[in-house]
């Protein structure tokens, strides 16, 4: 930001932004080896209680990506990803969102972190006793490394709930208040991910 949240977005590079995400997507071919469930928007969800220039260039910018990328693959799993505490908020928007670029998010993506500030059992309850059936898939896209009970606190909250929670993936970081960093040193494996040596 210059001045405030959102003022350096600039809506005319949406169209290098599109032709380098269309541009990957078209090198993998029309039959990838893996399915795609491509987050199209880190932590992009626009709760309404963002600033009103982030939240409508964070709009602009999800709709424009959205559009153009289900227009060209259109079977492929498109969402935008949201921190846990916005994404109960946040869900609305991004459903209309993508319901105006052709139809709703092909899953939904959350980012959730151990914090003594919340419960995060909790949160996902809240989250999950709302949503619709037939309900969409749920990926954790990142969570904090080497603690298995957090992650266990994390499942069995869609467990009570019997929601699909298609895959749970790691950040390598593992006290969250060091922010977007990583602090966990290489190799990563997944028993070290759930808390093993």
């Amino acid at each position: 930001r210059k001045e405030q949240w959102g003022d350096c977005f600039r809506p005319d590079t949406l169209a290098s932004t599109n032709a380098f995400i269309l541009s990957v997507r078209t090198a993998l071919g029309p039959r990838p080896p893996l399915p795609i469930m491509y987050d199209i928007g880190n932590e992009m969800c626009a709760p309404p209680n963002l600033p009103a220039l982030l939240k409508e260039a964070l709009g602009q910018y999800v709709l424009s990506v959205a559009s153009n990328y289900r227009k060209a693959f259109p079977k492929d799993d498109t969402t935008v990803s949201c921190s846990l505490l916005r994404f109960g908020a946040g869900q609305p928007r991004t459903d209309g969102i993508f319901s105006e670029a052709g139809g709703g998010p092909g899953y939904y993506e959350i980012h959730s972190y151990k914090r003594p500030s919340y419960n995060t059992g909790a949160v996902l309850d809240k989250i999950l006793s709302v949503q619709d059936r037939p309900k969409r898939p749920f990926v954790i896209g990142e969570t904090t490394y080497g603690d298995k009970a957090y992650v266990e606190e994390i499942i069995a909250a869609f467990r009570r709930h019997n929601a699909p929670l298609h895959a749970v993936y790691f950040w390598p970081l593992a006290e969250a208040s060091n922010n977007c960093t990583a602090d966990v040193p290489l190799p990563y494996t997944l028993q070290s991910a759930l808390g093993g040596r």
